[in-house]
């Protein structure tokens, strides 16, 4: 895949989404899944930002907003995202850790 800058989609993180990830990110710490939890994000936000339209599985489309909702996981961690081809740009709906177990 190119690896042109704009051949990147965007990807905004909201704040209630930022304040998301500190809370599994401790909790995950707490279990002693750190590492495996920091590995899985930049894994996550890597194939989220290059390759959205083949990382995760499609959930649904809607249509008329030309949006793909999709499901990812790469444990610890599963991530919720969007699509929006036309304009390269990722939405993110949620991130759920998975507990060892």
């Amino acid at each position: 895949m190119d690896s042109a800058p704009n051949s990147n989609f965007e990807v905004p993180i909201s704040g209630a989404i930022r304040e998301l990830l500190i809370r599994i990110h401790d909790q995950a710490a707490n279990e002693g899944q750190r590492d495996e939890f920091l590995v899985a994000l930049r894994s996550i936000s890597s194939r989220l930002r290059t390759d959205p339209v083949t990382f995760g599985e499609e959930v649904f489309d809607l249509k008329s907003l030309h949006l793909t909702i999709k499901v990812a996981v790469i444990l610890p961690l599963t991530v919720e995202f969007g699509v929006y081809l036309d304009r390269r740009l990722v939405f993110i709906r949620s991130f759920r850790y998975i507990p060892p177990a």
